[in-house]
């Protein structure tokens, strides 16, 4: 009894370190990003069923916001956000992330959400907020990430922002006119 309760321990043991990480695990927050540090090097499947890695994103400033369909303050920004996305286009890349699974988002909620504002720009299903958690301990969206074209974290802003703030952050954090 005693020798086959020791064989399953050295052969979990052994399992969990030869299984392969999940790609999830890989972005899972170690801390809380502050302005000066990096965007995590994450890959993300998007509404449409692509992927979209972050890492991909150097060279090309980056506005990230994160939202779900059951905020009314999402739903207050987001036409701000089409808005300028499209006065941006080609110098700023808007990414959008949809709590997936928090608060019972779900991805037809976010789809229904997407289409129904006419959403334009990529949005990613950041299941559970694992990307989220890497700028706040707290659920509080929308939350804004504004990083350069190197992918340095310049400002992150809790709450709706107007079409004037979007502008603003853009031109002070990204140096885009």
């Amino acid at each position: 009894m005693r020798r086959s309760v020791v064989l399953c321990l050295l052969l979990v043991v052994s399992c969990s370190r030869t299984a392969p990480t999940p790609r999830s695990e890989e972005c899972r927050a170690r801390g809380i990003a502050q302005v000066g540090d990096r965007l995590p090097d994450c890959t993300f499947r998007t509404l449409d069923g692509s992927s979209l890695k972050l890492a991909d994103l150097k060279g090309t400033p980056v506005l990230l916001n994160f939202w779900a369909s059951w905020c009314p303050n999402c739903v207050q920004e987001l036409p701000a956000l089409e808005k300028t996305s499209a006065l941006y286009a080609g110098r700023v890349r808007f990414i959008g992330a949809d709590l997936l699974g928090l608060e019972g988002e779900t991805e037809s909620s976010a789809k229904a959400f997407a289409g129904r504002f006419h959403l334009s720009y990529t949005s990613i299903l950041d299941r559970k907020g694992l990307l989220y958690g890497h700028f706040s301990p707290r659920l509080f969206p929308p939350t804004t990430i504004f990083a350069d074209a190197q992918g340095v974290i310049r400002f992150r802003k809790f709450g709706p922002m107007t079409e004037r703030e979007i502008h603003d952050n853009i031109a002070r954090y990204l140096a885009v006119r």
